[in-house]
């Protein structure tokens, strides 16, 4: 009895295990807690239990840049979702709209965050996933919506003093006001954000904010004063080293570059925005995705078919149903 009840509990215990793992990024640990919990799986396993092997396995194939073999992983989650548990729908989605949003497949991204919030609605979505969900959003151009997401988390952040998750808010809302041709709130908004980043050394949130005021500058026009913006902040791309910023910071100086004419400074920044890109994104993820959707749509016109199929024959059925009934009924009025 000791036994039994100790293998009922192993699942559980590694799920908790990965979840620790993954909250202090021990992405080894995290690993061999995985692969632990995907030998003790079978077919009388709670859902619950296989949602966490598959979301978690997805994540950190994710993580190795294998984007299309997550998808497929997160698709298996999604099928052991229990239709009374809309969190873990919610929890899923979201996780697939990140996918999308790191692949810069926006639209993709914004289906997947409106199926997330759909599942708990606005009022209960957490308010820490928001900040992504708010991202696509704007990227997608839905601004009043993207507004309110930020808004929300805004209030949490500083409600419960996170101010790590505050800090990435008003630089997520000053990005916001920037598309929104706010420039003044933009510009307040990422200083607030910078305070924070400093007083914190998150230098990751200084570069980005940097990034973003420097598009702001490009944006209204002030070339010069954008190529001070990214000079400054030059130093902090070789120290954080992190491929996607990289990527957006030579990406958006080459355009810079473009707009005062100098085209040799321009190309040399584009073609180390181009290597960044391979190292964040992979040469095939994209034709992947694109292999995968291309998949997923022959399953659905498949199903669609054979749905289709089935209600003729139904119909047919029924048909001849009637037609025997009326015979059998004429037959006996004859008797």
């Amino acid at each position: 009895r000791g036994d039994d009840y100790f293998k009922e509990a192993l699942p559980f215990a590694f799920v908790q295990l990965e979840y620790h793992a993954s909250a202090l990024n021990q992405l080894d640990s995290m690993s061999y807690y995985n692969r632990q919990l995907g030998q003790l799986l079978n077919q009388n396993s709670p859902s619950w239990i296989k949602v966490a092997f598959y979301s978690n396995k997805a994540f950190l194939t994710r993580t190795n840049g294998s984007y299309y073999t997550a998808l497929i992983l997160y698709n298996q989650a999604l099928k052991h979702c229990s239709p009374h548990e809309k969190e873990q729908e919610s929890y899923v989605y979201h996780s697939i709209a990140n996918l999308y949003l790191t692949m810069k497949n926006y639209d993709k991204a914004y289906e997947y965050a409106q199926l997330s919030v759909k599942q708990v609605g606005f009022k209960n979505y957490p308010a820490q996933q928001l900040n992504m969900v708010g991202t696509i959003q704007a990227k997608v151009g839905k601004f009043n919506e993207a507004e309110r997401s930020f808004k929300k988390v805004l209030a949490y952040s500083q409600r419960e003093h996170l101010i790590g998750l505050e800090a990435q808010t008003l630089s997520n809302f000053g990005n916001l006001k920037r598309k929104q041709k706010k420039f003044d709130t933009a510009l307040l908004l990422m200083r607030n954000s910078d305070t924070i980043c400093s007083s914190l050394g998150i230098e990751v949130g200084l570069l980005i904010n940097g990034i973003n005021r420097s598009e702001l500058y490009l944006d209204q026009g002030q070339f010069e004063k954008a190529e001070k913006e990214m000079l400054e902040f030059l130093p902090l791309v070789t120290r954080v080293d992190e491929p996607k910023q990289s990527y957006a910071y030579f990406d958006l100086f080459s355009r810079i570059q473009d707009s005062l004419g100098n085209k040799i400074q321009a190309n040399a920044y584009y073609r180390s925005a181009v290597e960044n890109k391979e190292q964040s994104f992979g040469d095939n993820a994209n034709t992947l995705l694109s292999q995968w959707e291309l998949e997923q749509e022959k399953t659905r016109a498949q199903q669609e078919k054979l749905a289709l199929e089935l209600r003729v024959q139904k119909q047919e059925k029924t048909k001849y149903l009637v037609l025997f009934s009326s015979i059998s009924i004429f037959l006996l009025g004859l008797v």
